[in-house]
């Protein structure tokens, strides 16, 4: 036969074939299709083997379609049989899935499991949601360098509010490159809140309405949360704003004119996911990180709108509040690589990044950080040592599952160690370092007066380690921070929650302060040794209701 026959490849077809095979952007599945027809022309033109890993049938049912429609051709066609079981009145659920999920970090796999259907159905929901209705924003957002700064949900409106950073432009993260970054989940998770608070309740006909109708009224709760916004940026207002509803566009105009404010039909704001993640900069996954917590303890204690406003004042470093983003890891010395790679991975494990049971291979982390097995294996080993990992024989490193007896361990070594640490601070104040323990306990307080109940936790945690700074020791201190690390790891991994009664956690430090500056160790101790048992028995009992510490 001749190249000009109906039944082998023109020279144009097999380079279009070629590529679609090589690029790197090609789907596996299309890249096999397009290597099957090539293989079947080579054998029907030149009496080459055909690829024994594929059955002459199948060859020749690529190659015909592939004639017949050219590269669509290559795509499955429409499945006989009954419809898919998961419709539209059963993906709520999937959606919202992840603000009830175990863990920050969680997957398809973990959805799945946790609303009792396949991955697939999983997959197939997700298709629709995010890729079938689909919000091209084109070029009414930068197409990278923007950092999340409010967001807010309701029955009446959800809003996003979203800054611009210049200097991240060359940062941009492609489209593949967003559905397998850390971004993803945290914005996914932030988008559901709009579900939760609209769609799955009996308010849903009544807040559409509302949204549609030509005299929309604006609500209450979306007014307080533009003051607030207001109030907290100033004259620094954000650069974009994405919400659901024209009087709250009309509203956010009035107040900023300069403001660009794109309104989204309600029942597409969940797809904004696919056009609006790549255009996020890498440094907004601190503040992404600490939505997502916040949506999620909103979401275990839904009883009202959804909100959250970054928060720019807060305190970075030194013996303020600890920065939670993921350090860079500079290509330096030999230690300062080893610390980097120790701190970027113990941030992914309590970010929730990596969960129970996960395996560290020094060959991809020697990858992923330009750096050599040697520094990686030392930054594991540190990571054990502080017993945030497991180093097992065969095995190498794995995220530990822990139970129980881990808990309970951990809290009676941090009892008996923070009774040392209060003893000592007791004994010998000094007056600068009142100062940050004072700054700690206000910030906590702060907090705690939004009703975010992770956030004060965190805060807690901050005093109680400034508390340890504050006695000068050398070594408690760092010994202190691990079990630190490692209560933000149960929490993490296990998916539990740290922070028990908020008023009483507010007590309880304010208790300590008071006694730490009027000298009086005993009742100091007394009260630490109380608040560590109320601690571990909240603790312990989001595990197993029967157990307890005494």
């Amino acid at each position: 036969m001749t190249r000009g026959q109906q039944d082998v490849l023109s020279p144009t077809q097999i380079r279009a074939l070629q590529q679609l095979a090589d690029s790197r952007h090609t789907p596996p599945y299309l890249a096999r299709r397009a290597e099957v027809v090539l293989d079947e022309d080579r054998a029907r033109s030149a009496g080459a083997a055909r690829d024994a890993g594929v059955s002459r049938q199948t060859a020749r049912k690529w190659f015909q379609r592939y004639l017949e429609m050219g590269a669509p051709g290559l795509e499955d066609a429409p499945r006989l049989g009954r419809p898919p079981a998961t419709q539209d009145r059963a993906a709520d659920p999937i959606v919202v899935a992840p603000l009830f999920a175990d863990s920050p970090g969680w997957t398809s796999r973990s959805i799945a499991a946790a609303t009792n259907c396949t991955q697939s159905a999983v997959a197939r929901v997700w298709k629709r949601t995010f890729d079938d209705q689909r919000m091209a924003l084109g070029g009414s957002l930068p197409t990278s360098g923007l950092g999340l700064q409010a967001c807010f949900s309701s029955p009446e409106c959800s809003v996003l509010m979203l800054h611009f950073e210049p200097s991240t432009r060359s940062e941009r993260i492609s489209g593949a490159g967003f559905m397998r970054s850390a971004l993803r989940p945290a914005l996914q998770t932030v988008l559901a809140t709009d579900v939760l608070a609209s769609r799955a309740t009996q308010r849903r006909a009544t807040a559409l309405r509302m949204v549609h109708s030509r005299k929309e009224p604006t609500s209450s709760e979306v007014d307080a949360f533009i003051l607030e916004c207001t109030a907290r940026f100033g004259d620094t207002m954000p650069d974009y704003t994405l919400c659901t509803s024209k009087s709250t566009a009309k509203l956010l105009h009035d107040i900023d004119p300069a403001m660009s404010v794109i309104v989204i039909d309600r029942e597409r704001w969940q797809s904004v996911l696919l056009d609006l993640g790549p255009r996020m900069s890498p440094g907004s996954r601190e503040a992404l990180s600490t939505a997502q917590h916040r949506a999620m303890e909103w979401a275990r204690t839904h009883g009202g709108p959804f909100m959250w406003i970054h928060d720019a004042s807060a305190p970075s470093a030194g013996l303020e509040r600890r920065k939670t983003s993921r350090p860079p890891i500079p290509l330096a010395s030999s230690e300062l690589v080893a610390d980097s790679i120790l701190s970027a991975l113990q941030h992914d494990i309590i970010a929730g990044r990596l969960g129970g049971g996960d395996r560290l291979t020094e060959t991809y982390l020697a990858r992923s950080a330009h750096a050599s097995r040697g520094h990686v294996r030392d930054a594991l080993r540190g990571l054990a040592s502080r017993g945030i990992i497991e180093l097992q024989p065969n095995r190498g490193a794995v995220v530990p599952r822990p139970g129980v007896d881990d808990v309970i361990e951990t809290y009676a070594a941090r009892r008996a160690l923070g009774a040392l640490i209060v003893r000592r601070a007791a004994e010998s104040p000094v007056p600068d370092h009142l100062q940050h323990l004072e700054k700690a306990l206000s910030n906590m307080l702060e907090t705690a007066q939004t009703g975010d109940a992770w956030a004060t936790g965190e805060d807690d945690l901050r005093f109680q380690e400034v508390m340890a700074e504050m006695t000068g020791m050398k070594r408690v201190p760092t010994m202190f921070s691990s079990l630190t690390s490692q209560l933000r790891m149960f929490v993490a991994v296990l998916g539990l929650r740290y922070a028990y009664s908020v008023p009483n956690m507010c007590q309880d430090d304010i208790a300590l302060l008071r006694l730490i500056t009027d000298r009086n160790g005993p009742d100091a101790v007394s009260r630490w040794n109380s608040k560590m048992k109320d601690a571990a028995n909240y603790m312990i009992q989001q595990l197993d209701p029967n157990a307890h510490v005494r």
